[in-house]
């Protein structure tokens, strides 16, 4: 039902880049919640793990990965961050060095509709890696909720950089 190469609708705002995701996954609000906040699961799909309260106005800490350490010479390995909203099974927006991450899930039939929109600031990294990356989380995402091993660094960069290329076409036409 959902298309994994499904691109992120994109817009400018300011000097910020806007990416807004779609993606229906066929389990119920509960376990994408489960897999979006829980540190069990959330290095699985994502490049780092938050560390501390998980309430709205928390100040949390994002740790890399080691093999992200490592893979791609990360020199800040813990960053701050912290949780504007914290809605458990609908709302959970948070923000990540100077990025915000708003994740809303929607009941569907036969599942969840998760609309993911990033606010991405493009003053440290061009904004076509931020969405490809982005992109290749959700594709992640699905994995692990489906219970499936999740590819290794090397394959994502692969995906990553087939999207890097897609989305730098669309962000040219925004310039």
């Amino acid at each position: 039902m959902e298309p994994t190469n499904q691109m992120a609708r994109i817009q400018l705002d300011g000097d910020r880049v806007v990416l807004e995701y779609e993606r229906h996954y066929p389990h119920p609000p509960e376990k994408v919640w489960w897999a979006l906040t829980d540190s069990d699961y959330l290095p699985k799909w994502m490049p780092v793990d938050m560390q501390g309260d998980r309430t709205e106005g928390a100040e949390i800490e994002l740790v890399f990965n080691d093999a992200e350490v490592e893979r791609y010479g990360v020199e800040d390995r813990v960053q701050p961050g912290r949780i504007n909203v914290w809605q458990p099974h609908d709302v959970f927006e948070w923000v990540w060095h100077t990025d915000t991450l708003r994740f809303e899930l929607e009941p569907s039939e036969g599942g969840t509709l998760l609309r993911f929109t990033t606010w991405a600031s493009t003053e440290e990294a061009p904004a076509y890696g931020a969405a490809a990356g982005y992109h290749v989380c959700l594709i992640r995402l699905r994995i692990v909720l489906d219970g499936g091993p999740v590819p290794p660094l090397d394959e994502a960069d692969e995906m990553a950089s087939g999207l890097e290329v897609r989305y730098q076409e669309v962000l040219a036409t925004l310039s």
